[in-house]
């Protein structure tokens, strides 16, 4: 890729994210830095590992659940297509990025689990 097209490229990122944080700023809403105390980041060992269990539990059983309930119903064992591990990848990656943050707030809400579970099944096949 030539530099022109790298810079382009970056630019095309990082021009709408200047545009954002400046509207934001004028908009009143809060940061981190002044967010209500629930809404504060907390780096305490039990608030995170709680919010991690209930928000893979929130993301995650109803899918393997279904998956369970499809393989029993079918009589067939569920498989990863090997041809699928760059979107199996990518779907990890949007799963762990969406509750990424999240896991730091002390306050959960079903709300977040909506996002990062919507993509979780894509990549599997019955054989």
């Amino acid at each position: 890729m030539k530099l022109w097209t790298r810079v382009a490229f970056v630019l095309m990122l990082f021009v709408p994210l200047v545009a954002y944080l400046i509207l934001r700023t004028q908009s009143g809403a809060f940061g981190p830095m002044t967010a209500p105390s629930f809404y504060q980041f907390t780096f305490a060992p039990a608030v995170v590992a709680r919010n991690a269990f209930e928000y893979l539990d929130r993301g995650a059983t109803a899918s393997l659940a279904v998956i369970a309930i499809a393989a029993v119903a079918t009589g067939v064992r569920p498989s990863i297509d090997p041809r699928r591990g760059r979107l199996l990848l990518a779907c990890a990656c949007w799963f762990a990025g969406g509750y990424g943050l999240t896991l730091f707030l002390p306050v959960r809400s079903s709300l977040y689990a909506v996002l990062p579970s919507v993509v979780r099944v894509v990549g599997l096949k019955l054989k």
